[in-house]
């Protein structure tokens, strides 16, 4: 029976079969692996913290999601590169970048390229 449920959650939702959860917390900084959802610092495991949207854009890949959690982050400039991005609006294919559920991410940018490769 779990073998059959982890095959449908593949079939049905193959974004969360393949893709990772990335979280940028100033609060925390970089976690490698240990980030800590609950206590917003570096002792947990539900995975990966940058202390800045670049970072953790830098370190995604295709089919990854990226959570902002609460409060304002000040980037001077924002490469949004469109090879993070697959070439079809399917499942799994692009990248989400939005804040952490049930909180607010406010960008302070001075600019966004999403033109950069």
């Amino acid at each position: 029976m779990r073998k059959l449920i982890i095959i449908l959650m593949i079939i049905a939702f193959p974004s969360v079969a393949f893709g990772a959860t990335r979280y940028v917390d100033t609060t925390a900084g970089n976690c490698s692996g240990n980030y800590s959802i609950a206590s917003r610092n570096c002792s947990g495991s539900d995975g990966y913290s940058y202390s800045t949207i670049q970072a953790a854009v830098n370190a995604c890949n295709t089919g990854d999601v990226i959570y902002m959690r609460g409060g304002t982050y000040s980037e001077i400039d924002i490469e949004l590169p469109t090879s993070k991005n697959g070439s079809a609006w399917t499942a799994g294919n692009y990248t989400t970048l939005g804040s952490y559920p049930g909180e607010w991410a406010k960008v302070n940018a001075t600019g966004l390229n999403t033109s950069a490769d």
